[in-house]
């Protein structure tokens, strides 16, 4: 057995490539690959709340895949949710996905392919890469599965069933290659070039080295996980052992939304919207015509304002931005104070307002805008940050996140889709 790095997955130290998951006998292709999606969603945000084991870190994200379904039975869904303490943000179709794979006893793979392209937004591709091989795997009738008895270990095991009629044989080839980080014991470790893969299970118990703790993105780990590949004539195989965070590390600190706002960067509003700290550590919202709201601030990036129809509302940018659900939007800052971001895309496409499609055509430097109600505006970029709608009255727009948002200055915003 060659213990050392691999270096086709150093973009994701955390995959180990052997495509693992499940238990020592038999399982279904479901069993082993749903199991890998969640260690490899697990590794890609570890450490990013104060939850620091899988299970804490599934039990959070399930609260908001809960808090997701609550939302859509009630026609009130959020343009994204908050997760690991508001480091990460999935948007509708990512929390639906994910959180069905990580939280749902039934999920099948059948599901994984028809969402792939939420996955996708997820995962870095070297994880997404480990998931489509295990799937491919199993379809080749290759079963490569792995339990965690704990945090610190993995007991993965592998074989073959051929199909009717099928007298190929298959192999291993090259062995097993297992980072500096793990070591492993039993039969799967000790197989070399050449040896015979059957629908005998081989196994192996994998266990993490002790390393000095790191830094990474501001986070402390105790361990980096590694990938172990388990190479075969059929294709190479990935197992993951999630990196290991450090638990002590405190949670981010959630940015203060208290005080006074800008509804659509106006100061001159009659009166300006406010967001006021209640009893029980609720929130008390005011909008721009006075109008009261009790509220809740359900995770750094996402409020929720019950007496307005419980209205959603997104945080941007650490708090500079508020954009509800339907589609109004308030700032910390006046509209000209806005950040100047220049627009990195070509805005023609289908863009959405509060959940209603609208419109934008055109190059450039001659668009037409299209409201939600079908009502046209010529317009045209006036600078790499500003768009005009010159029949909305020379209506202003900031471009934000690459040109994949609008601030209009009547309060309203777009989404491109």
């Amino acid at each position: 057995m060659r213990h050392e790095p691999f270096r086709l997955c150093m973009k994701y130290s955390g995959i180990l490539v052997a495509a693992f998951l499940g238990t020592t006998t038999q399982t279904k292709a479901d069993d082993v690959c749903v199991e890998l999606i969640r260690r490899a969603v697990y590794d890609e945000y570890a450490g990013r709340e104060e939850a620091s084991t899988y299970n804490e870190a599934n039990r959070n994200l399930c609260r908001s895949y809960s808090q997701y379904k609550r939302d859509a039975q009630s026609g009130g869904a959020s343009g994204s949710y908050g997760l690991y303490g508001g480091s990460a943000n999935f948007d509708k179709d990512q929390i639906s996905s994910v959180g069905e794979a990580m939280c749902e006893s039934q999920y099948s793979l059948d599901k994984y392919t028809a969402n792939r392209a939420h996955f996708q937004k997820t995962l870095n591709p070297a994880a997404l890469q480990v998931v489509d091989n295990c799937v491919r795997a199993n379809t080749a009738s290759v079963r490569f599965s792995v339990l965690y008895p704990d945090e610190d270990t993995l007991v993965a095991s592998v074989y073959f069933t051929p199909p009717p009629g099928d007298t190929t044989q298959r192999k291993f080839t090259n062995g097993i290659n297992v980072p500096a980080s793990l070591t492993c014991s039993g039969k799967l470790s000790e197989v070399g070039d050449g040896s015979i893969l059957d629908s005998q299970s081989q196994d192996m118990t994998c266990r993490r080295v002790s390393q000095a703790p790191y830094d990474q993105g501001g986070r402390k780990f105790l361990h980096p996980g590694g990938s172990i590949v388990v190479s075969t004539s059929v294709m190479p195989l990935i197992a993951l052992m999630p990196k290991k965070p450090d638990p002590v590390m405190p949670p981010p600190m959630m940015v203060d939304i208290k005080g006074n706002w800008y509804f659509g960067g106006n100061p001159q509003t009659p009166k300006l919207p406010q967001i006021a700290l209640a009893a029980d550590n609720k929130l008390e919202f005011r909008n721009e015509r006075g109008e009261p709201s009790s509220g809740t601030r359900r995770s750094d990036t996402n409020v929720q304002a019950m007496d307005w129809g419980n209205l959603n509302g997104e945080l941007r940018q650490k708090g500079r931005f508020l954009l509800w659900a339907n589609g109004t939007w308030w700032s910390r800052d006046a509209f000209g104070q806005l950040p100047a971001e220049n627009a990195k895309r070509i805005l023609a496409g289908s863009w959405r307002i509060g959940g209603k499609p609208c419109s934008i055509t055109g190059p450039n430097e001659q668009l037409t805008f299209t409201n939600e109600y079908g009502a046209s505006s010529r317009g045209k970029l006036a600078d790499p940050a500003t768009v005009v709608a010159t029949d909305w009255g020379n209506l202003r727009g900031r471009l934000l996140e690459g040109g994949s948002f609008i601030l209009w200055e009547n309060g309203t915003w777009w989404e491109a889709n």
